[in-house]
């Protein structure tokens, strides 16, 4: 639901005036919770695991533990956090000679005009994202918003000048979270402290509703960065699984 007006005030007093009615569904706020036999279902999908990756070669790695002389392990929790910019989010869209015009900050311009194309059926070629200095973004600034397609919309729909700009309020709740990973590793090792194999188990939080962006942190982005096998000095086998997890 969205309320346009000329004014912030007049706005404001409207969404006030709006009751909406709805039922309470039950709901977890932890993984372990998620993961538990009696968590409620979000999907058809059994435990509430959206997706599943291996990286590495898991037979190599088994090995290298059957025979290490010690076996090290380390349960690490990244907390959730919000990774607000200065500034809060703000974007203006207005229509110009046949175009639709998107001004804004993000990290992924082309990504935002693809979306707002597929939602409001608009060809791409009548949609332009302009972006200037993004400053910080941290995966925040990435894709598009509920709140810049529901601008694009109404200034779409009314063929005038449409702005929307959260309050710090706003933003700390509706703007995109990371971390929040549990991580379970272990490091097999000889008699003499020579690595031998590591083990990397991680389970993801990533909302009830999983955006393409946030999955593709968790399990693409994520352990590339982490560990890339492509880089490491040593011929060390090791496996990495990240398991993205719905939570309501």
């Amino acid at each position: 639901m969205a309320v346009v007006a000329t004014t912030e005030e007049q706005a404001r007093n409207a969404i006030e005036v709006i009751e909406i009615e709805f039922d309470a569904l039950p709901s977890v706020t932890t993984l372990s919770d998620a993961l538990a036999p009696t968590a409620p279902l979000l999907t058809e999908a059994p435990d509430n695991r959206v997706a599943e990756t291996r990286y590495g070669d898991a037979q190599a790695t088994q090995a290298a533990f059957d025979q290490a002389a010690h076996v090290v392990h380390l349960n690490i929790v990244n907390q959730r956090l919000a990774a607000l910019a200065i500034e809060p989010r703000s974007v203006l869209a207005y229509p110009d000679q046949g175009r639709l015009h998107i001004r804004m900050s993000s990290q992924m311009p082309s990504g935002v005009r693809n979306t707002v194309s597929d939602l409001l059926s608009i060809d791409k070629e009548k949609i332009r994202v302009i972006v200037g200095d993004v400053g910080g973004g941290f995966g925040m600034k990435t894709g598009a918003y509920a709140e810049d397609v529901v601008t694009a919309y109404c200034a779409h729909s009314l063929q005038r000048p449409v702005k929307w700009i959260a309050d710090r309020s706003e933003e700390f709740l509706s703007s995109s979270h990371g971390r929040d990973i549990q991580t379970q590793a272990a490091m097999a090792l000889a008699a003499d402290g020579k690595i031998l194999g590591l083990r990397i188990e991680t389970l993801a939080n990533v909302g009830a509703y999983p955006t393409m962006t946030g999955l593709a942190i968790q399990m693409l982005i994520g352990p590339a960065t982490s560990f890339n096998h492509r880089k490491c000095p040593t011929k060390t086998p090791w496996v990495r699984c990240m398991t993205p997890v719905r939570l309501r």
